[in-house]
């Protein structure tokens, strides 16, 4: 159920395309066409996939601000595939072949993946409403694949090529969007792991809400049940992992079930992400007029002195940007029913509200919560730091006390979702998103301090 909410839900316009013509294409069989086979077929320079959608045009005042194509896999992937615009949208299933193949636009992202099963990948960039829009699919250059990749094709019986299309309000010039949530993939030994449960194991599903974003900050617990490196493989991978060009994450408890969270650093090193020097897990970057900080609440947090502080102190002081953003697992706040405030990030607070920052995200609790403005101590303040609790990655979902932390504002327990952050040049607002694309909270522009 969702509590003390102030702001009534509203549903951004979620549609589900299907594909109106794919096909590939083989060199050695330079005038044959496939329009009618059951999978579309992807290897090294000799096989390419073509597939088209008709995208409806936006409301007035709208844009697309989420599109991911989804696909099924039927093979296992050597190399991954790279997803490209065409330079023309006019070919036709039953014409194409490899001499009149449309020619090869700009790429729109690339997507590995080591088991049968959705493989989704984030196009929002080449999708805009009222038109069509095609994709190729084709490996990236020197893959040297054993066989070709495999995908349902719109002629077959189940898991035919969709491109799943969100839109909202026209953001602001300038605009970032940063996607958030923790405890997000289910050990794939789970029998709630398939997703058939909507209760639990929706890290899928989270997923999808990913498309469109600038960042993603996973807030920990990203794998479970103990973040090694091959669960990481099975599950995140699959699913959050689509946009690990784009995530910068921050370590949880159930990491630190592998000996020093080596399946986590091992992950990211491979997609060759931040995780801060020798192993430390932590971290920062900045979002055009936004500094972005992200903290290991699990490991080495969080005494005064510590080299954590040592570092977040010297990374307050460097900055020259107006708007602060930190994020980690344990929240100091929390009005859940199983974990309770966590008392040990006080002095990330401590120095945080000293240095003027915004916005502290956290996971750890299944559940969603946000906080008004406050200083470290719990006490109102005009020039607090807003908490958000997004543990609603997929995992499961926790409860809320029945009596709340004097600032909260608003909970839900029942929905798994991403919050998206809109950072703008000087202020913030925000959506939690569900599943289905409802709006379940949202707020601002609030200024930054």
């Amino acid at each position: 159920m969702v509590l003390a909410v102030t702001i009534a839900p509203t549903s951004a316009a979620s549609m589900t395309i299907v594909a109106e013509a794919d096909a590939f294409v083989t060199a050695s069989r330079p005038d044959a066409n496939s329009d009618d086979a059951a999978s579309l077929r992807v290897r090294g320079d000799s096989k390419i996939a073509y597939l088209r959608f008709s995208v409806p045009a936006t409301p007035s005042g709208e844009q697309v601000t989420m599109a991911t194509l989804k696909l099924f896999a039927t093979s296992r992937s050597d190399c991954g595939v790279r997803v490209l615009r065409t330079a023309t949208d006019t070919w036709t299933e039953a014409g194409i072949d490899w001499d009149n193949r449309p020619s090869v636009g700009s790429a729109v992202t690339t997507r590995s993946w080591t088991s049968k099963g959705s493989v989704s990948f984030d196009v929002t960039e080449a999708v805009t409403g009222g038109r069509s829009v095609s994709f190729v699919l084709r490996h990236p250059a020197g893959c040297e694949a054993t066989g070709p990749d495999r995908f349902a094709s719109r002629e077959s019986d189940q898991g035919q090529p969709e491109l799943v299309v969100t839109t909202g309000a026209s953001l602001p010039d300038g605009a970032m969007i940063l996607a958030a949530a923790g405890d997000i993939a289910c050990d794939p030994g789970s029998a709630a792991f398939g997703g058939t449960d909507p209760a639990a194991c929706q890290h899928r599903a989270t997923a999808d809400l990913l498309s469109g974003a600038d960042a993603v900050v996973p807030l920990g617990d990203l794998q479970y049940e103990a973040g090694t490196l091959d669960q990481f493989n099975q599950a995140y991978d699959p699913s959050w992992g689509a946009f690990a060009g784009a995530t910068y994450p921050v370590p949880g408890n159930h990491e630190y079930q592998t000996t020093g969270a080596a399946g986590y650093f091992d992950y990211w090193a491979s997609h060759d992400r931040p995780t801060g020097g020798a192993a430390a897990g932590y971290h920062s970057f900045d979002l055009k007029s936004w500094h972005l900080i992200a903290l290991n609440s699990a490991s080495g947090c969080c005494e005064e002195g510590s080299s954590q502080d040592q570092f977040l102190e010297e990374d307050l002081a460097a900055t020259t940007e107006r708007c602060i953003a930190a994020y980690w697992h344990h929240p100091l706040f929390n009005s859940g029913s199983v974990h309770g405030n966590e008392a040990l990030t006080r002095p990330l607070w401590d120095d945080l509200y000293a240095a003027g920052a915004d916005i502290v995200l956290n996971g750890h609790e299944h559940n969603y919560q946000r906080y008004a403005k406050q200083d470290p101590t719990g006490a109102p303040a005009s020039d607090g730091i807003r908490e958000f609790i997004v543990g609603t990655g997929g995992k499961g979902h926790y409860g809320l006390l029945p009596v709340k932390d004097a600032n909260f504002e608003v909970g839900n327990t029942t929905d798994f979702g991403v919050l998206r952050l809109q950072l703008l040049t000087d202020s913030y607002a925000w959506e939690f998103v569900g599943l289905d694309g409802t709006v379940l909270d949202r707020g601002g522009p609030v200024p930054c301090n």
